[in-house]
């Protein structure tokens, strides 16, 4: 238990060991709503992520492959253009999609989690994360597709040739879903 009048440590730092953030590099982008408080995927706050993924996609701060909206936080897969940082890219999403989080009464965790991807394969393995992650939360049934998964036009996860006519994935798929620790250690370690 903390001692009376001391704050909590928050270990945000953490988040910053081995950040590189390097135009052209691709990456894996989460965002957390401040205390995983649940309410992005209401329609409006869910279209105003997607529309804020296309426009930083056009304005070329990053190119954007893909990404999920969920609940409480948010995944992406971009490479980061040469216009912004990384933290400024990001900082730019969190002010552009602000106001219609307000109006859910939510608002964006202070910092995110980003992995650089290393390997040119890994980007198929942190799609496929991200596409299971809804399924893996048991927030739909596994013969239903996710309304806030997107890709841009130009990518083409390999996985996706292997979904049913309705766009889901086969069950066990769902039940030996890779975690995300093992895919950065992959990563990381080819």
């Amino acid at each position: 238990m903390e001692a009376k009048g001391k704050l909590p440590i928050r270990k945000t730092y953490n988040l910053y060991r081995g950040r590189r953030p390097i135009p052209g590099g691709r990456y894996f982008i989460t965002l957390c709503s401040k205390d995983r408080r649940s309410g992005l995927t209401a329609p409006a706050t869910a279209a105003a992520i997607l529309a804020t993924w296309r426009l930083q996609h056009a304005e070329g701060d990053y190119t954007f492959h893909c990404g999920t909206v969920m609940p409480d936080h948010i995944h992406c897969i971009f490479t980061l253009g040469d216009r912004l940082s990384l933290g400024k890219a990001v900082i730019k999403f969190k002010a552009k999609t602000k106001e219609e989080l307000k109006l859910q009464g939510l608002s964006w965790q202070r910092d995110f989690y980003d992995h650089w991807l290393r390997a040119e394969k890994s980007m198929e393995g942190f799609a496929r994360y991200i596409f299971l992650n809804p399924y893996r939360k048991a927030l739909l049934a596994p013969d239903e597709a996710w309304p806030h998964w997107h890709l841009s036009h130009k990518y083409r996860p390999e996985f996706m040739a292997h979904l049913d006519d309705q766009g889901t994935p086969p069950a066990q798929w769902i039940q030996n879903a890779t975690p995300k620790e093992t895919l950065i250690d992959d990563d990381l370690h080819p």
